[in-house]
């Protein structure tokens, strides 16, 4: 049986996070001038600070592809990946980004992913529910910056690798997930 591993794509391979606060941080000042929530399990800009659907769509569509597409890889993404492709898994990325939002969506990742020499097998957009994409798929681990994603999976039998990040750092870790420090962290928990 083929050894499947599902990684994430936005703030578990990308670097998003901090281009997109700093653009939020910008565009709440000039726009709402809102007060910043304290809940540090929030991730979207819009839940941060609480903009109208106007606010948000403006936010989103001036800023979506630069920050999907040009924030930094982070580090150790390439060499791990090269080690899970040496021992034999088959890399799927799997993101709920949809076709609605981006022009070219898979195309436009091909490139980001060609461009910094990451290896993968497949690319699933539009996937909702993780979890569930991985028990229909016989993926044996989620790599994910998401909470709800890494909890899905587990709840589907599968193991969860959370990639640690401010927004998930008070999150309780339960049987078969595990936090990620660092991208290479990775290897730890992947059967050889």
């Amino acid at each position: 049986m083929k050894k499947i591993i599902g990684v994430d794509i936005a703030d578990t391979i990308v670097d998003v996070w901090p281009n997109l606060m700093e653009k939020a941080d910008s565009f709440n000042k000039n726009y709402s001038n809102n007060i910043k929530s304290n809940n540090k399990c929030l991730y979207l800009p819009e839940d941060i600070y609480k903009w109208t659907t106007k606010e948000t769509i403006e936010f989103w569509k001036l800023y979506r592809d630069d920050l999907t597409f040009n924030s930094p890889i982070k580090n150790g993404v390439k060499t791990t990946l090269t080690y899970l492709k040496n021992l034999k898994y088959s890399i799927w990325l799997i993101t709920a980004k949809t076709n609605s939002d981006y022009i070219d969506l898979e195309k436009k990742i091909i490139k980001m992913l060609t461009d910094n020499e990451i290896p993968y097998d497949k690319i699933f957009t539009q996937i909702n529910n993780k979890g569930e994409f991985c028990k229909q798929n016989n993926i044996s681990y989620l790599v994910d910056d998401s909470y709800k994603n890494c909890l899905s999976a587990i709840n589907n039998g599968k193991i969860g690798l959370l990639i640690d990040n401010f927004y998930n750092e008070n999150r309780i870790i339960v049987p078969n997930m595990y936090r990620i420090k660092k991208f290479e962290d990775i290897k730890k928990y992947i059967k050889r």
